[in-house]
C-alpha cells in the first residue's frame, strides 16, 4: 500500500488512541509524567542537534568551496543555480537545529519539504538538456517539483539500465513521499494532528507532542543532510573537482547508517509495483 493510501489508517489509529484517553489517564495518575516524558524527548533531541552542528561545521567549507566554480553570483547558469539551491538547503539544516531545540517539529517538516524540492532542482538543472527550464527559473517562474521528480526518476533508471538492472518506480515513490510532506505544507488533518497534546487533550501549547515528533522524525533530518551531500557530490563530479569530491565522499561514508540496504529498498519499491 502506498504511503498516501495509509493516511486514513494512521488518522484512525491516532484518533482511536486519543479517544481511549490513555494519555489523559496517565496525567491523572501521575501529573508529572508529561513533563518527564517531554524532558526525555528534549534531551535526546538536544544530543542529536549537538552532533548535527558538528557535522555542519565539517560540511560548511565544502559548501563554500562551490563558489570557486562559478563566476559572478548574478550569472544565470546551472552552476550558479545549483550553488544557490544547495546553499539554501544547508541554511535550512542550520534553521532545523534551532527549531528542534525549541520543539517545533511541524515547522521542521515544512522546511525539509522545501529543501528537498531545492535539491531536486539541483539534480534537474545539472542534467544536460534543461536549459530552457533553467532560463524560465531565472526569469522568476516556479518550476513544479513534478518536473524534477520525473527527471530524477529517469536519471536513476538510466543508471540502472547502464548497469544491466531493471527499472525501478522511482518517480512514483518520490511522488508518494512528496504527498506526505505536502500534508504539512497544506495543513492536512493527518499532519495537524501532531499538534494535539494527548495528555491534556488540548492544542500542544507546552511543546510536549512536538518534542515527541522531533525525536520520532530525526530520520527526516538525516535524510536531508545526506541529500545535501549527494548534491555536493553531483556538483563536484560535474566540475571535475576531485579534491573536494573525495572530501564529500568521506562524509558520505560516515553516513552509511542513513542509507537503506538493497533488501530494504526492494521492499519499499514493492508498494508501487501493483
Amino acid at each position: 500500500m502506498k504511503l498516501r493510501d495509509e493516511v486514513g489508517i494512521r488518522i484512525k489509529t491516532k484518533l482511536d488512541k486519543l479517544k481511549s484517553r490513555i494519555g489523559h489517564s496517565k496525567l491523572i495518575s501521575d501529573v508529572l509524567f508529561p513533563s518527564r516524558k517531554k524532558e526525555q524527548d528534549r534531551q535526546v533531541v538536544c544530543l542529536y542537534t549537538e552532533n548535527l552542528e558538528r557535522k555542519l561545521t565539517e560540511l560548511e567549507p565544502l559548501i563554500k568551496s562551490l563558489r570557486y566554480h562559478i563566476g559572478f553570483i548574478g550569472d544565470q547558469n546551472k552552476f550558479v543555480a545549483s550553488y544557490l539551491l544547495i546553499g539554501k538547503a544547508y541554511s535550512s539544516l542550520k534553521a532545523v537545529v534551532a527549531l528542534a531545540r525549541q520543539g517545533y517539529s511541524f515547522q521542521i517538516v515544512e522546511i525539509i519539504r522545501s529543501s528537498m524540492e531545492s535539491l531536486g532542482l539541483v539534480v534537474f538543472f545539472l542534467e544536460n538538456g534543461h536549459e530552457d527550464v533553467l532560463k524560465q527559473w531565472f526569469s522568476g517562474k516556479v518550476i513544479s517539483n513534478k518536473t524534477a521528480r520525473r527527471v530524477e526518476g529517469a536519471t536513476v533508471n538510466q543508471m540502472n539500465k547502464d548497469k544491466g538492472n531493471k527499472p525501478l518506480p522511482v518517480t512514483e515513490a518520490l511522488t508518494d513521499i512528496y504527498s506526505i510532506y505536502s500534508s504539512y505544507t497544506h495543513s492536512g488533518y493527518a499532519a495537524i494532528f501532531d499538534f494535539i497534546d494527548v495528555f491534556r487533550e488540548d492544542f500542544d501549547f507546552k511543546q510536549s507532542s512536538q518534542f515527541h515528533y522531533d525525536r520520532k522524525n530525526i530520520h527526516l533530518i538525516d535524510n536531508l543532510f545526506v541529500n545535501v551531500l549527494l548534491a555536493l557530490k553531483n556538483f563536484y563530479i560535474r566540475v571535475g573537482d576531485l579534491e573536494n569530491l573525495a572530501k564529500v565522499e568521506a562524509l558520505i561514508k560516515k553516513e552509511e547508517k542513513s542509507f537503506a540496504s538493497p533488501a530494504q529498498i526492494s521492499q519499499e519499491f514493492k508498494r508501487y509495483n501493483s
